[in-house]
Formats: C-alpha cells, sequence, structure tokens
C-alpha cells in the first residue's frame, strides 16, 4: 500500500513520472550500476545509479506523440511486468518492453556500454510492430507475465508470454534468434497445452462388479485435492442437501463421511412387483455423487489462478506460479503433439498421425457400455493364457466385443474418409512408426548420477500417470480400429491381413497395453508414508492430504509407482557443452517408464513383497495377473495367497515353485 501511494499527488493524480516497473543491471562491467525504469507517463528512463543521474529517456515504444494527447498513453500502476534484461557479453545486454496501451506491443532494445557511465539504448526493430496475439477464442485475453530468456548454445533467445481471463490462463512462446524476429514473430508462436478437462468416474453399468462409490472415492481421494477443500466441498453438500447436524461427521474419517451423506439421499425400495429397484438406486447414487463432485470442482478451482511466470536458468525449466500449486512446463512426446494438434500437418508422421487419430475419433462414438465390454474382453486377452492363432484372437476379440453391430454406416464413412478406401494409407511402415512412438526410451543407459528430490519425483510421477493414460487410449482405440479394419472388407482379397502383418501388430497392441495398465495401476493405488521431520518442514503447499494416524506421527500418500521405483529415477552429468533442459528430460524419463523395453524394470513380484510388508495381501493380489510364471514370481503368489488366508491356493502355489525350483 505504500508503494501505491508514493506515485499519488495531494490531489489524487498520478505522478505520470513514477516508475510502474524496474530493473537494475551492470551490463557485466566492473563498478557500474544502471537502473531501467518504465514510468506511467509510457517513457522508459534509464538511470546511473553511481551518480543518482538520469542518462536517457524515450517513448516505450520509441514513437513521437501529439502532446495533446499525452493522457492517452498513461500507464496504469498495477501493470508492472513490462520489463525485462537479459544477456551475458560484456558492456552489452538486449532489453525487452512491454506497453499494455491498447492491444500491447513489444519493444526489443541494444544495450551497449563502454565506459560503464553511460548506456546507448538503441531500437533493434524500429520498423517492425511486434504486436502479440491472443489465444484464439471468444475469450477476452490480458497479458498478465512475460519472460525473456536468452539461449546458451545458439545465441537465440525464447519469449514465454502468460495470458490471463479470468481465473483461466495460456501459455505462448517464441524461440528465435536475433536476426529473424520479425519472421519468427509471424508463425513461430507455440501454445503450450493446458489440460483444463476435469476427470470424472467411469459411468457404472448393471453389470459392474465394482461399486460406483468405490469409483468416485478412488477419483477424490487420488490426491488432487487437499484436505481443507475436501471439508469444505462435504460442508457445502450438507447443507446443500439440508443434513441434520446428528448425520454430520464426529470422529469419521473424510471418506466415511462423504459416504454416509451421500448414502443420506438414496435408499433402497421395491417397486410394486416385490422386486427391488436396484437400478433405480444406482442412478440416483450416481447422481448424487456428480453433485457433490461438482461442488468439489467449484471450490477447488480457485487454487489454479495463476499468479505469475517463473523460470529457473540452471536447468531451463519454466513453470507457471498459481495460488496454491506450481504448473511445469515440459516438453511434449511425438503422441502428444500428434494428439493435442489434431489440425496441424505432422510432416513425414502424416501417416502416422491420421491413423492415430482416427481411431480415437472411431473410438469416441462408441457408447459407454460398448466400452466397458471391450474393455472387459481386452482384460481377457491381456492377462488369460490362451493356445490360439493370431488370427483367432483377433476373431474372438470381435465376437465377444462385439461392436460392430452398434456402428453405423457413417462411423464406417469417418474411417474411410481419412484412410481410403480399403484402408490403403495404412500399411507396416506406419505401424512400425506408432510401435516406435511407444517405446521412446531415455539415452544414454548410464546409471543416473543425481537422484531427484521430492518434488522432482513427484513431477515425474505426475508426468508419467498424464502420458501413460495417453498411450493406453491411443493404444486401446488403435486396437479396435485394427480388429474394424480386419474385418470390413468387400472381396477376400480386399481384407487387411493381405498386406499387413495384423497378427504381429495385435500382438505389439496388447504387450504395450499390459505394460500401460501395470504402469496405470501403480500411479491410481495411494499408500501412506509416515513423514519424517525433514519432509514435514520442507512440506509442498496442495499435496496429497496428510493423514494423522496417531499423535506426534503423520502420514502423506504416495503412489505405489513412486514407492516402487522413486529410489531408481534421476539424471546424468551432462556431457562437455551440454545443458540440463528439465524440459525434455521430464518427458523422456516418462516415457521410458511407459516403453515395453524401458531401462527401468517395474517387476510386480518384488512390488508384491512391498505391499505384504505393509500388509496390504489385498493389493497385493491385484498384481497377480501381471506376474510372470517363474519359481519364484510362484511362490511370492503363495504368500500371497497365504496372508489372504486362502491355504489351498498357498498350498499349490508352493509345491508348483517347489517343482519349479527343484528342476
Amino acid at each position: 500500500m505504500q508503494g501505491f501511494k508514493s506515485i499519488l499527488s495531494s490531489r489524487g493524480d498520478y505522478d505520470t513520472t513514477a516508475a510502474a516497473a524496474a530493473v537494475g543491471t551492470d551490463l557485466g562491467l566492473d563498478s557500474a550500476s544502471f537502473l531501467f525504469t518504465v514510468c506511467l507517463d509510457h517513457r522508459l528512463r534509464v538511470w546511473n545509479l553511481n551518480s543518482g543521474q538520469i542518462i536517457g529517456a524515450m517513448d516505450l515504444l520509441n514513437a513521437t506523440r501529439d502532446p495533446n494527447e499525452i493522457g492517452k498513453w498513461r500507464l496504469d500502476p498495477m501493470q508492472t511486468n513490462l520489463i525485462r534484461i537479459v544477456g551475458r557479453i560484456e558492456g552489452e545486454r538486449t532489453c525487452v518492453t512491454y506497453s499494455p496501451v491498447g492491444s500491447g506491443e513489444f519493444k526489443f532494445w541494444s544495450l551497449k556500454s563502454d565506459d560503464g557511465n553511460s548506456v546507448d539504448v538503441n531500437d533493434m526493430y524500429p520498423e517492425v510492430r511486434l504486436v502479440p496475439i491472443p489465444p484464439l477464442g471468444s475469450d477476452v485475453w490480458t497479458l498478465a507475465d512475460f519472460f525473456v530468456v536468452e539461449r546458451q548454445y545458439n545465441r537465440g533467445y525464447q519469449l514465454w508470454i502468460l495470458w490471463k481471463n479470468n481465473i483461466a490462463y495460456r501459455i505462448q512462446e517464441l524461440s528465435f534468434l536475433t536476426d529473424e524476429l520479425p519472421e519468427a514473430w509471424r508463425n513461430r508462436w507455440r501454445s503450450v497445452h493446458s489440460d483444463t478437462t476435469n476427470p470424472s468416474a467411469p459411468v457404472s453399468g448393471p453389470s459392474d462388479s465394482v461399486d460406483a462409490s468405490e469409483r468416485w472415492l478412488k477419483l477424490i481421494l487420488s490426491g488432487r485435492f487437499p484436505q481443507s477443500t475436501l471439508e469444505a466441498a462435504l460442508r457445502a453438500y450438507e447443507l446443500a442437501i439440508d443434513l441434520d447436524d446428528g448425520m454430520r461427521r464426529s470422529n469419521r474419517s473424510i471418506a466415511e463421511s462423504i459416504c454416509a451423506a451421500i448414502a443420506s439421499t438414496s435408499s433402497l425400495h421395491k417397486n410394486p412387483s416385490g422386486s427391488l429397484e436396484y437400478e433405480k438406486f444406482r442412478t440416483s447414487s450416481e447422481t448424487q455423487w456428480r453433485k457433490f463432485y461438482r461442488i468439489l470442482l467449484e471450490i477447488d478451482k480457485p487454487r489454479g489462478e495463476a499468479l505469475s511466470f517463473a523460470y529457473e536458468p540452471a536447468s531451463e525449466l519454466p513453470s507457471v506460479i498459481c495460488a496454491d500449486n506450481i504448473s511445469i512446463i515440459r516438453d511434449c512426446s511425438k503422441l502428444e503433439r500428434i494428439c493435442h494438434n489434431p489440425k496441424t500437418r505432422h510432416g513425414e508422421n502424416s501417416g502416422l498421425s491420421s491413423l492415430i487419430l482416427t481411431g480415437r475419433n472411431f473410438v469416441e462414438g462408441f457408447s459407454d457400455n460398448m466400452l466397458q465390454i471391450c474393455q472387459s474382453v481386452l482384460r481377457a486377452e491381456l492377462f488369460e493364457k490362451t493356445s490360439k492363432t493370431d488370427q483367432e484372437r483377433i476373431q474372438f476379440f470381435s465376437d465377444k466385443a462385439g461392436f460392430w453391430r452398434q456402428i453405423s454406416d457413417e462411423d464406417c464413412a469417418q474411417v474411410t474418409d481419412v484412410l481410403g478406401p480399403n484402408f490403403n494409407l495404412v500399411n507396416n511402415e506406419v505401424y512400425e512408426q506408432l510401435q516406435l512412438t511407444f517405446n521412446q526410451q531415455w539415452y544414454p543407459k548410464r546409471p543416473t548420477e543425481y537422484p531427484l528430490t521430492e518434488f522432482g519425483r513427484r513431477l515425474i510421477i505426475k508426468t508419467t500417470e498424464d502420458v501413460a493414460e495417453l498411450q493406453w487410449n491411443v493404444c486401446f482405440s488403435q486396437l479396435i480400429l485394427l480388429v474394424h479394419m480386419e474385418f470390413e472388407f468387400d472381396l477376400p482379397e480386399d481384407a487387411l491381413h493381405n498386406r499387413i502383418h495384423i497378427g504381429h501388430v495385435y500382438r505389439d497392441l496388447l504387450e504395450a497395453l499390459g505394460r500401460l495398465q501395470l504402469v496405470r495401476w501403480l500411479a491410481d493405488v495411494r499408500l501412506p508414508t509416515p513423514v519424517s521431520r525433514t519432509d514435514r518442514s520442507n512440506s509442498i503447499s496442495g499435496s496429497s492430504p496428510v493423514l494423522s494416524k496417531k499423535q506426534g506421527e503423520e502420514y502423506k500418500l504416495n503412489t505405489a509407482l513412486e514407492e516402487s521405483i522413486g529410489h531408481l529415477l534421476g539424471i546424468s552429468e551432462p556431457g562437455p557443452g551440454q545443458s540440463i533442459e528439465m524440459t525434455s528430460i521430464i518427458t523422456k524419463i516418462a516415457s521410458d517408464l511407459c516403453a515395453q523395453d524401458s531401462n527401468i524394470e517395474v517387476q510386480p513380484h518384488y512390488i508384491q513383497c512391498a505391499l505384504l510388508v505393509r500388509d496390504r495381501a489385498d493389493l497385493a493380489a491385484e498384481l497377480t495377473p501381471f506376474c510372470d510364471d517363474d519359481p519364484f514370481s510362484v511362490y511370492i503368489q503363495g504368500r500371497v495367497s497365504l496372508a489372504l488366508r486362502d491355504y489351498s491356493s498357498a498350498a499349490l502355489h508352493f509345491k508348483k515353485a517347489a517343482y519349479g525350483m527343484s528342476t
């Protein structure tokens, strides 16, 4: 408030010579000290701090203003992110200023000094108007912050722009060399993909073995929402349904309280014939869960409001500082670039992008019931042993899933419109590219010298969740599309298997789905982990809810993925002349974790051992389908059965393991 009052005159008018933004620099010279200020009168002033004198002043856009229109060019004192200075050469710097007047405009200045007493300020692009283009859409976006980075390896620059519209935000980036900025400004802007969709629990069906409440609790308690937000949403929901004070939670956990509140709104009745109305009860319960989830999202929304843009120069890691979290920006993988830019031509990957996007669009037209049937058939293909040939397995999937019964002629036409008659665009080379996309390993394979911090591990795990989810959806849609194309022909000679090794493709997709399913399972399971005194003092706001198990001891929720392979994650020493670009390393590590032939082994039976130590034999049993049939793995299955008190299965596994070890 003091800084705001200092720029007001006694009449309440703004002192137009006051600075709205300022930045200091020595230009790399000994004993030099300069201050560059952007003032409210739309002028850039240069101060020599050693002498206390103004040594230069010019219009913020280097333009001549009509004295009668000076008032139109006054800046709002609340706009402070208006100037940045970058550079490493002694006596030289680049100054970037932003004028928010009108549609807004950037200006690049060259700063040079020989004696440390004066600075030459020159407009680098006097004939070019550098007006930023806001994100597409009907919303009104305001430039809230920007940052300029000088790249070390090619004397190039990066310009990052943060746009805001209420609490929503978007990020744009431009990479350029000094002599190519005007051309790059027109057609090289890139936007950061921001996933604004809110995940929802899968729709439950009459034949589901999992209750809808279990699905919703898994989503709500996944660690995305802090404890305070959950409690506030529960209180708001209880008030909305007018829940009696006597039914509100006392010493119950947050999960028990949410379930009790939801259950109080629905009851199981009988119809006139005397049969229980299970379907009506399920639908009513589903409606109440969605109502509670909407309240939770509305309360949680302000936590994501962007406050500023930040850049860590050592690791070259950009991020957005939000009200209650930090949003890290990373490079997209090849698959993400294709999926997030469906209208962009992808050069040599045009055939691959057409195949991927066609598969996703094809499956998006499926009903929820059809998707559930397809996924149940897929589980059998992934985890049950079979002696069928590849062609028989594809035929089995088609017969059991039966999605062809519900797709229309329009659905089939949208596939042939993109892939051509008889799917001529699809060939073995395209499927080889698809396989390589799913198996992006992180090279080199040398051991990592620097383990990740807690924040780094959480960042990698969150990225792995996103990458695994996208890859799984793409693999699943490609499996459905492959089965569809195999049986969609008019003449036998036009069948897909006549020109494509569909059996090999089918097996590759199943192997990729098996690995991704394991990674997704590990990322979904949350395990309470004791919080050490150091971790408690270095805790990060917005982390998973901290659970108090007993007085004096705190627990945090970590994913099973982090608990099982977190100690294996790290980065290596960069080579000579190389920098640690964390934006790409984060994506590479996550892609490597999801790859079938990953450098990091994820062995389910060892994870089962860790779960048995935690007395979570129920979770260890869920990993059984992923385990191999070697003697040690079979022995561990016996220990899991023993912990579950399934003594007959335990004895069978121990006998099988003993026989395998003896031979």
